[in-house]
């Protein structure tokens, strides 16, 4: 959830939202409202999250889930995809 990213500022804005589903969907529903989320924003260009318990962190993009795992890892490569769109 992150309204306003663009696709070509070269960084990343992680927010790290707690759970159960029920919590998070109060998160939604603040950035619905166009209010800031209660998970502070990191921006960063490179990205490493493990799980402290074992138990898995599910990600999602564009609000599809991408999957479940005990680690994960991020990085931006400037130029690495082209993209055709409008952003204004």
């Amino acid at each position: 959830m992150n309204p306003g990213a663009r696709p070509d500022a070269g960084r990343l804005m992680l927010h790290v939202y707690p759970g159960p589903a029920p919590r998070f969907a109060l998160d939604a529903a603040r950035w619905l409202a166009r209010r800031r989320p209660t998970a502070a924003g990191v921006p960063a260009s490179v990205v490493e999250l493990r799980s402290t318990d074992g138990r898995p962190i599910p990600l999602q993009g564009d609000g599809d889930l991408l999957g479940e795992r005990t680690e994960w890892r991020f990085e931006i490569r400037p130029a690495a995809t082209r993209l055709i769109g409008d952003w204004r």
